[in-house]
């Protein structure tokens, strides 16, 4: 059997956010390791328009990516593609199809491909990014109806699905996110911070998420408005990983009223304990490894949380973290290697909140928070007994991009399918294709009953007296018919049929010129014939009346990920979109508190049945050759009526 044909709906890798990061990390594991077996595609949702070209330079060349954004025209669909999700899957004919978001996201290109002509030919698989201990229903109803399975980010989120009542019939598997030693890895802090122009001896707490409302910034910044009125002369700051202004709050309005609410007796001091960063949404994986080795701890205080790429990156680089325990970070921290905190209280968020996603979010005091800064700034040795087990931990082989590759053949190869799920789809898929060939037989006998009717009833209307045919000597057939010699289109339709039937190709209009100048029909296929006799496959095919086959292969075609769009200005609050200008390099600067950091640039497995691809297992009890060399004989006996037929 060939390579398994896999379609991956995600975020495009040209972008910014952390679901580009993990479609680029798989797509490249998966081309080093299995391109043996896979074969892997990308829909790729949000492509940022003008990003440099260096912005993930080493994505594999033989993975092709449809640039969704671009084929809307830079508009509609918020860059998604929705429209073109169903074409994208005729045209490329996928074995399986892995879609990766949120389940808003999900139910949109699940809907869209649940209409696909060839929806029974392949595997709908959903990796689901759940951040909630709980989903809404209708949500949650609308994947298990559209999915043919699921895969979660750990074993927790797996839990969680079969609690709101995921039916065990549809499999879960699960695939956490591997980490990629190529875009974070160490490199000295001097050396870093002395070309960011960052003091050495400043202690610097690095927060990275996204200005949305789970992130929870109004948490953050009143944890360290107390760490500052705690400690108003220590060199503490908070590197702003985020818009400060544009995102769920204004983050220098918060900072200054925490710190007039605590009596800070210099508010214009403890403001200048911010670091700011232009851009910071469009920050090329350099400029963020640059940022993980400049800091000394990693917090994170949002109310639910996936995965937390941007904590695991940074603790692979040897930094402790300060993260809620909850959600994805429970899969690769805890007390031996980072300060988890308990959250305290639970809400549900709101309708509107973000789109109507909906959930349980846990919150955590900013006072924990706070204490947890100040223990590892108190306390050197814990800081770094904690940053080298946790970057021991991440960087083991568990946590590989090469692991994350090899769960991912698992669950779209073949060999790990259910059995009954495996027959279940390819007898639909084999009834399916069985039925098309009937329905083409079926069409091609209407089709001959209607031309022998019509040929009557024009031989009847010309008042032609037809009688038994004889063979000459010649082979040709002889009949005492009182006929007018055929017209010159008669006659040149005749020399096409005839000469394409027997050359298993199209005359050229040269060589119908030639022939319709010998007059007649006996006269033209004798010329035909002579001259095909230069050819013994030609002679041989008109010998034994078949009409050959064509070989016939899939062709999927892509669209290159370089198409030309305009800028996407879509929602960073809800996909993580980043600025309209591309990412580019750090420059050597200072950052606020120290002066200003520079602009960070300049502007489930089985056998599927597929038509004649595979074959069906023996436990259908289906001779599919014997049957397909049946209907395929049938079909060649009425194609040969027909031209006998035409030849009267």
């Amino acid at each position: 059997m060939g390579r398994a044909r896999v379609a991956l709906f995600g975020t495009h890798p040209v972008n910014f956010n952390g679901y580009s990061k993990v479609i680029h990390g798989l797509c490249k594991a998966v081309a080093r390791s299995h391109s043996d077996d896979i074969e892997l595609s990308v829909f790729g949702f949000q492509r940022v328009q003008n990003a440099p070209s260096a912005h993930r330079a080493d994505f594999p060349a033989d993975v092709q990516v449809f640039d969704a954004l671009g084929a809307d025209g830079g508009v509609g669909d918020g860059g998604f593609g929705f429209s073109h999700a169903r074409a994208y899957v005729e045209r490329v004919q996928p074995d399986v199809v892995v879609v990766f978001n949120d389940l808003l996201v999900l139910g949109r290109i699940l809907g869209e491909l649940s209409t696909a002509s060839n929806r029974a030919r392949f595997r709908l698989i959903s990796y689901v990014d759940q951040v909630y201990l709980c989903q809404r229903p209708h949500n949650l109803q609308a994947l298990c109806q559209l999915s043919d399975e699921l895969i979660a980010f750990t074993d927790l989120w797996k839990e969680c699905l079969r609690f709101q009542g995921v039916p065990e019939r549809l499999p879960i598997h699960v695939l956490p996110h591997g980490f990629d030693p190529s875009t974070a890895f160490k490199v000295p802090r001097a050396l870093v911070r002395r070309y960011l122009g960052i003091p050495p001896d400043d202690f610097v707490v690095l927060n990275l998420n996204r200005n949305t409302p789970r992130k929870r910034w109004d948490v953050c910044i009143q944890a360290f408005a107390e760490v500052v009125s705690r400690r108003p002369d220590a060199r503490i700051f908070l590197l702003v990983g985020t818009d400060m202004k544009n995102g769920a709050w204004d983050i220098e309005e918060l900072m200054q009223r925490e710190l007039r609410k605590r009596g800070h007796p210099d508010e214009a001091a403890g403001m200048r304990r911010l670091i700011r960063i232009p851009h910071p949404q469009g920050l090329l994986d350099d400029d963020i490894n640059m940022l993980y080795n400049a800091c000394d701890v990693g917090i994170n205080t949002c109310d639910g949380e996936g995965f937390g790429m941007c904590t695991f990156e940074h603790g692979g680089t040897g930094a402790p973290q300060i993260v809620p325990r909850l959600g994805g970070f429970l899969h690769f921290l805890d007390d031996d290697v980072a300060t988890l905190i308990d959250p305290v209280l639970s809400l549900y968020a709101d309708n509107i909140r973000e789109g109507g996603f909906g959930g349980e979010m846990q919150v955590c005091r900013p006072c924990d928070f706070a204490e947890a800064i100040l223990r590892y700034y108190d306390d050197p040795e814990l800081r770094a007994r904690h940053g080298d087990a946790c970057a021991q931990r991440i960087r083991s082989d568990a946590h590989s991009l090469g692991a994350m590759a090899a769960r991912f053949a698992a669950i779209v190869l073949p060999d790990g399918e259910d059995e009954v799920g495996r027959c279940e789809r390819e007898l639909l898929a084999l009834r399916e294709h069985m039925m098309d060939r009937l329905l083409a037989v079926l069409a091609l006998v209407v089709a001959t009953a209607v031309t022998v009717a019509l040929l009557f009833a024009y031989m009847r209307r010309q008042g032609t007296r037809t009688e038994r045919f004889t063979s000459s000597d010649d082979g040709e057939p002889k009949t005492k018919t009182a006929s007018k010699p055929p017209s010159d289109y008669d006659l040149r339709m005749y020399v096409m049929q005839f000469y394409e039937s027997t050359s298993n190709r199209r005359p050229t209009t040269e060589e119908v010129d030639r022939y319709a100048k010998t007059g007649s029909r006996a006269a033209a296929r004798t010329a035909i014939l002579r001259d095909l006799n230069d050819s013994s496959e030609d002679k041989q095919r008109f010998t034994d009346g078949d009409g050959g086959e064509s070989d016939c292969s899939d062709v999927s075609s892509e669209v290159s990920c370089d198409d030309d769009a305009s800028a996407y200005g879509g929602n960073a609050d809800k996909k993580g979109s980043s600025d309209k200008k591309g990412g580019g390099a750090l420059k050597k600067g200072n950052v606020d508190g120290f002066g200003s950091l520079p602009g960070a640039y300049d502007s489930t497995p089985g056998l599927i049945f597929d038509g004649g691809r595979t074959k069906p297992p023996d436990s259908l009890c289906l001779d599919r050759t014997d049957l397909l060399g049946r209907l395929r004989s049938i079909s060649d006996d009425l194609e040969n009526l027909q031209i006998y037929i035409q030849m009267l």
